[in-house]
């Protein structure tokens, strides 16, 4: 045990109390030495180690003032505690973060709004950290993330296709695109597109496709049932139930899925449902899990 001596030094007309370090005392104090440091076995590896603070965390209520297991031994059982109850603790801690939120959304208000001056300072200095920091690991950041995607591409591709199946999602995109066509640029660049060598190709080879399936297939419809479905339809689109001022005759099995082409297994829609339908089922293409039913 190491002892040291000082000595308390009032000083006159002051509150202040100075502590000054006498050295006479300090010849006697004796020096603590590594080999005198008693053991401690853990209960949980059965290791002993020294029983210090570096080795096993502080107890107060144990005799010795530690704890029962090593640092080691705890950090391998939290590992595992929390592989295990990961959505679970996480869950717990989005919880209290929301309570915690709500109880002081004033207080962080009025905080913020005595230091906005400090706080878009200390932004605007992490941004430019964080630029910078991208900007010298570009090639690891992006190895990481390839990683990173790689091993969770299933993962992703659900989220993706889960997001797209959102009706307001959906809706969006068909307003970006008819906002998009409504503009000259919009227009001379389908029109340009649709005029290249390869769509061309490509188109054509999709008409062959159809024709070769619709004859394997069979089934046909005419004049008359196209109207007969307008009519059933109320002329309203049979998804987004909007009226029809020009539509597609559209398969709800669609024929690369093994639909016919029988008049039961045609619906009218407008060119924006169709065209985002494609080939997808009714309950793929809506989300319901359900097929839609005319009304």
């Amino acid at each position: 045990m190491l002892w040291l001596a000082v000595l308390v030094t009032p000083q006159p007309d002051s509150k202040k109390v100075t502590l000054t370090m006498d050295d006479s005392l300090l010849s006697d104090v004796p020096h603590s030495n590594p080999d005198d440091i008693p053991l401690k076995r853990c209960s949980k590896c059965d290791e002993e180690k020294s029983a210090t603070t570096e080795f096993f965390h502080r107890q107060n209520k144990s005799k010795d003032g530690l704890r029962p297991y090593c640092k080691t031994c705890v950090l391998a059982h939290e590992k595992t505690r929390y592989a295990e109850n990961r959505d679970h603790i996480l869950e717990r801690k989005r919880a209290y973060q929301r309570i915690y939120d709500a109880a002081h959304r004033d207080r962080k208000r009025a905080y913020d709004a005595a230091h906005s001056d400090r706080q878009k300072g200390h932004y605007a200095s992490r941004r430019d950290q964080a630029k910078m920091y991208r900007a010298a690991h570009r090639e690891r950041r992006l190895a990481q993330s390839k990683a990173h995607y790689v091993a969770n591409r299933d993962r992703y591709l659900e989220r993706d296709r889960s997001r797209r199946r959102l009706p307001e999602v959906q809706e969006r995109k068909r307003a970006q695109k008819r906002e998009y066509r409504s503009r000259p640029e919009g227009k001379s660049s389908e029109k340009e597109y649709r005029s290249r060598p390869e769509v061309q190709m490509h188109r054509a080879a999709n008409r062959q496709t159809r024709r070769a399936r619709l004859r394997a297939i069979g089934g046909t419809f005419t004049k008359q049932d196209v109207q007969n479905l307008l009519k059933g339809q109320k002329e309203k689109c049979a998804l987004c139930k909007k009226k029809l001022v020009k539509y597609h005759i559209d398969h709800i099995v669609p024929l690369s899925r093994g639909g016919s082409n029988w008049p039961y297994n045609l619906q009218l829609l407008c060119p924006s449902c169709n065209l985002s339908k494609q080939n997808k089922l009714p309950h793929e293409f809506d989300g319901s899990g359900q097929m839609r039913l005319l009304s």
